[in-house]
């Protein structure tokens, strides 16, 4: 579904250039795909049990600890970025603030958690019971693939013409924060916290690149 996001997103600036050449446009399409085929295919696996799905409200605490733990990792990896070679993501500074706050903060954190903890993590769940230690911390198997999956989504940036550097740190924060999403989906049994991990780890790590 990324992938083929992509390619209608490549298709149309194919044939309309001047309006689908734009960072923002081809995000905005390439997300809407994503989003579309996402639903459909958890209305299908679902036998429209959504909820399984993680279409729902969490249960038991988790906004201070999700957002608290988004932030030490977005500011962890950012300083640790400082320290490397790479240009960082310079086409973020091609969206507005308005453009960033609604493509990157939010849309973007909804569609890439539907399909990688909804979809994908919700089609594992039923291998929760098994897990891997990683870092000293145990994870479910359905959090560290939907995490990985996730990780490598990011190669997109290649064909972007990002730098190796940039495009390796994006990995390992696209990864650590797919597993502090995951983990908060399978305590809670909901999308909400996942995406509110993935949207403050959108603004602190936007925000920060633009300081460079």
């Amino acid at each position: 579904m990324f992938l083929a996001g992509n390619s209608v997103a490549s298709t149309l600036h194919g044939l309309l250039p001047h309006v689908f050449g734009r960072v923002w446009a081809a995000s905005a399409v390439s997300h809407s795909v994503m989003l579309g085929a996402s639903l459909l295919l958890i209305r299908f696996a679902s036998g429209g049990r959504l909820s399984s799905f993680g279409f729902r409200r969490p249960r038991g605490p988790w906004g201070v600890h999700v957002v608290s733990i988004a932030l030490v990792i977005s500011i962890g990896i950012w300083a640790v970025g400082r320290l490397l070679p790479g240009h960082g993501l310079v086409f973020i500074e091609e969206y507005s603030l308005i453009g960033e706050l609604l493509l990157i903060w939010v849309y973007a954190s909804v569609a890439e958690e539907t399909l990688t903890r909804g979809l994908v993590q919700g089609i594992l769940s039923p291998l929760r019971g098994r897990g891997v230690n990683l870092f000293g911390v145990w994870f479910g198997l359905p959090t560290v693939v939907a995490a990985t999956f996730f990780a490598l989504m990011h190669l997109v940036l290649v064909s972007a013409g990002v730098d190796g550097w940039t495009v390796a740190r994006v990995l390992v924060f696209a990864f650590a924060i797919g597993l502090l999403a995951g983990t908060y989906r399978e305590k809670t049994g909901s999308l909400i916290p996942a995406i509110a991990a993935h949207s403050t780890a959108n603004v602190v790590g936007t925000l920060l690149g633009r300081l460079g």
